[in-house]
This record gives C-alpha cells, structure tokens and sequence, in this order.
C-alpha cells in the first residue's frame, strides 16, 4: 500500500527549512511503534500541480482525477485541499509498503501536532490512476528506506555527488535509529529504469488488486466455515493477532504462542477427534493434535496432494511449537515478533487448506408443526 501525506510547506509552524520537521514528526511516529517488521520505502518532493493547470478547466480536471480510484482509494484529506495545493507550496511523504494500522496512528498523530492548515491529510495511492503516477509516483524521488530501526538514505547509480554527508550524523543525533548509512537505489526511478513507466505501475497496481481479492477471499472463507463449523476458533484466532499487535514482555509472546498452538489443537478437536486406539500406528490421544491433523488428512486425500498438505502441516506446527518453546524458556532476544507473526499467519493458511477438506452437513430439523425437514446435505 502507498500512502501519501500533505503538508502545507508556507505554514509559519515549519519554518523556512520545512522538509526537516516534516520528516521528524512522521519518522518519529513510526520508530515509536514496534519497528519490528517495519520495511518502508519514502518519496519525498514537492506536489508539482501547477504546470498541469493552466486554467480553470485544468484544475477541476486535476481535483476530480485525484480521487477517482479503481478500486476507490481511501482518503483523510483537507476539506479545502483541492483549492490549498494550488494556491500553496505542498510538500509530500509517500510511504510505500505501509500497513493500514501505521497510516491511522501517523495520521492522527499529525494532526494532533499540527494545525489543520498545515497537516493537509492522507491520500491511497492506486497508480492504475494515471494523474497518481504522473504527480507522486513518478514526479517524487525514493529518498529513504525504513527497515525496523534501521535508516537506509537512496541515492542513484553513478552520482556520488548526490550523497549529503552530513544526513547520517543528523539522523542519529535527531532520532533513535540504530543505524544510518547511504544505500545504492541503482537505476530504479531514473531514465534508464526500463520499468519506470506508467504502464508498469499499472500492471503492478492490477496485481495488488489481484492478490487482495485472493488473499480476501480466503479470509472469508476461512471465516465462513469456521462460523459454522467451530466459531470459538474465530475468537482464539483474533485474540492471537490481538496479542501479537501489543506484544511487549517475554510473557505477552508465550502467550501470543501458545494461542497458535491452543488453535491447532483446536482444529484438531473439530476435523478429528481424540481416540484411544491408534490410527496407521499413531497415536491419536487428546495431547497428539498434529496426528490427529496428519490423520485427518490422509482420510480426505492421497497421492502427491497429501504430501504437499503433510509439508506444511509439519512446517506450520514446527515453527509454531519452536516459538513456544523459546518464549517459555525467556530466549527474548532469539525470538523476533516477524517470526511470530509468520508463524500465526501461515497456520491461517493451513486452516483455510484443512477445512476446503470438509463438507458442512446440516441436521434434520422438526418443525412446530411436527413436520421434518431433512437438512441432512453436504456443501
């Protein structure tokens, strides 16, 4: 996701050098969350309006084409933006790779410290959009790479010249990065980039959407038969991302842990419940939940399907018990929050590949009137 925030570079509260508080506030926002799985490329620069509004007609053109979105972006802009950045200097920060939880914080946390006249708002970019190629994507230099506390500063292929040796020094002395240095961007964004073209960022923003509409749909369908089949795993699952989002202590991560396990074990329960005899010389007692899953597996399908499913069962549950296993014994610092939440979201992917297995049957139903209605179908 891109995001681009707005700021009235003539307001009095940034001063002449108006780039610099700028930048300040939003990096010190986001290095005040958990920078763990942070990885964000910045474009900075001017919003460059003016040369495509030559008259009235231009710059309705320009208003109407900023939000018209497919799909429809979303927006928290000034009230008054469309007449501001034709009348002011505005300066632009375009995050690219920001999650929708980090874009709502920045952006309440600008506009509790500026004046609404200087912070102008948020804007999705979708470079599908022409008009959002043409004035940020391309217009606006990758001048910054945000990884975790880490502060990479771009400059281009073969123009040393480019690189202010005075920025690292700056940074670290303004803001708690462990680490500032200079980054090789190549040619990307540059005239010999062959893929700096609008056509593109078209197909990139069409994949996106693409992706999305998978990875939602699976979400869904997820959610669909879990609510009919098991909706206590519904709540297990959120209140795992739940802990996974506040983690602060050793504790908060054997606990955001132990919710991926109680999840497999309780999928476990619903697709294959505990036995006392075995099953293909396996244990499938109540504590025994990954072979009961393998079990369960073998039941449904067979041949190379089955192997790809057992891989990543054994994957998932692998990582997810070595997790476990760190937390309790407080190994803090060789657990990473990324490795938590890869865990958490794979184990997602596996639910949705063990329970396209099954049919959601309904029961016989006797109505009032002592009529029954056979229900008894499979989906």
């Amino acid at each position: 996701m891109k995001i681009a925030f707005h700021f009235n570079a003539d307001h009095e509260g940034f001063g002449r050098s108006y780039r610099w508080p700028i930048e300040e506030s939003c990096f010190r926002v986001l290095l005040s969350q958990d920078p763990t799985d942070l990885h964000l490329k910045v474009f900075c620069g001017d919003l460059l309006v003016a040369k495509y509004a030559q008259d009235e007609k231009g710059r309705e053109k320009i208003q109407r084409g900023l939000t018209q979105c497919f799909p429809f972006a979303r927006q928290a802009l000034h009230p008054d933006f469309g007449e501001i950045m034709f009348t002011n200097s505005v300066y632009v920060l375009v995050f690219e790779g920001m999650r929708m939880k980090s874009c709502g914080t920045l952006h309440a946390a600008l506009q509790s410290q500026w004046a609404e006249d200087a912070y102008l708002g948020a804007l999705e970019l979708h470079e599908a959009n022409s008009l959002h190629w043409l004035l940020y994507c391309n217009a606006l230099v990758p001048f910054y790479r945000m990884w975790g506390r880490e502060l990479r500063i771009l400059y281009p292929m073969g123009d040393d010249n480019a690189r202010d040796d005075s920025l690292p020094a700056y940074w670290k002395a303004r803001l708690p990065f462990t680490v500032v240095e200079f980054e090789n961007r190549m040619d990307r964004g540059t005239i010999f980039d062959p893929y700096n073209s609008f056509d593109h960022a078209r197909r990139v923003a069409e994949l996106a959407a693409i992706l999305t509409d998978h990875l939602t749909g699976l979400a869904d369908q997820l959610l669909l038969r879990l609510s009919d089949l098991a909706p206590e795993i519904c709540d297990m699952i959120y209140s795992a991302f739940q802990r996974l989002e506040q983690v602060e202590t050793v504790e908060d991560l054997a606990q955001a842990s132990l919710s991926c396990r109680r999840i497999l074990q309780a999928t476990a329960d619903v697709l294959y419940p505990s036995r006392k005899e075995k099953v293909d010389g396996h244990s499938v007692t109540d504590d025994q939940y990954r072979n009961r899953l393998l079990a369960f597996v073998r039941e449904h399908i067979s041949g190379r399907e089955e192997e790809l499913m057992n891989a990543e069962l054994e994957d998932v549950a692998n990582r997810v018990e070595k997790i476990v296993n760190l937390a309790h014994k407080g190994v803090h610092d060789r657990i990473t929050l990324r490795e938590a939440h890869r865990a958490l979201v794979g184990e997602i992917v596996l639910l949705y590949d063990l329970l396209a297995l099954t049919r959601i049957c309904y029961p016989k139903i006797t109505m009032p009137s002592g009529e029954t209605l056979d229900l008894e179908n499979c989906d």
